[in-house]
């Protein structure tokens, strides 16, 4: 299938910076810089059925850009990542079948 990426709306040109991971059959966009800096927009695209959803992070819907991503057992930790003016010690997880978020301890430095 296509996905359109750009249009003639500059507002619709997705991000180069956004931090795309595969995890089962899910791939998973996690913040990122959008025009006036970093983003909060967690979006997942089922690759079964080629449909995006919204997932919100946290309660304190933080945006994050320049953070770093992994998959572990099934798990995606999201670490780190800068505002626009501070950088987070924070490590995040998101559980894809139970389908929620939770805060781990943070890193002893921000980056």
């Amino acid at each position: 299938f296509k996905i359109n990426i750009t249009d003639d709306d500059e507002s619709t040109v997705w991000s180069t910076n956004t931090v795309p991971r595969i995890q089962r059959d899910l791939l998973i966009i996690i913040g990122g810089w959008e025009k006036n800096g970093p983003t909060n927009i967690v979006e997942i695209l089922d690759i079964n059925d080629r449909k995006w959803r919204r997932v919100k992070m946290l309660e304190d819907d933080r945006k994050v850009a320049y953070h770093e991503c992994i998959v572990v057992k099934n798990k995606l930790y999201v670490i780190g990542g800068f505002e626009g003016t501070q950088y987070f010690n924070a490590v995040r997880c998101y559980d894809s079948e139970t389908k929620k978020w939770c805060e781990l301890a943070p890193m002893h430095h921000a980056r």
